[in-house]
């Protein structure tokens, strides 16, 4: 696939957007279907452990969920990315 510069403005402008939500939000939780497949991936042997009292809340509450806290420089990284991305794409050969 051809990247022109239309299409690598877009990328970065993407890339810019998702950073700000990352810096905005301190946390997210996965849903159940994304936590089994990250157990899956990692390769954990079991998602929720088989104590007495995980059971007894897991028939309470029974979807798995993981919170995820992404480290503080990345947004600003993806942020950055960005802006190298929009300015390249401004500076690079139009046809």
């Amino acid at each position: 696939m051809f990247l022109n510069a239309k299409t690598y403005f877009h990328a970065g402008l993407l890339v810019i957007l998702f950073g700000l939500q990352l810096q905005v939000i301190d946390s997210f939780v996965l849903g159940e279907g994304a936590t089994r497949a990250l157990a899956r991936v990692a390769k954990t042997e079991q998602v929720a452990s088989r104590a007495n009292m995980t059971s007894l809340l897991m028939t309470v509450h029974p979807e798995p969920k993981k919170k995820v806290t992404p480290p503080d420089w990345l947004g600003l990284t993806l942020v950055t990315a960005g802006v190298m991305m929009c300015g390249h794409s401004i500076a690079i050969r139009r046809r």
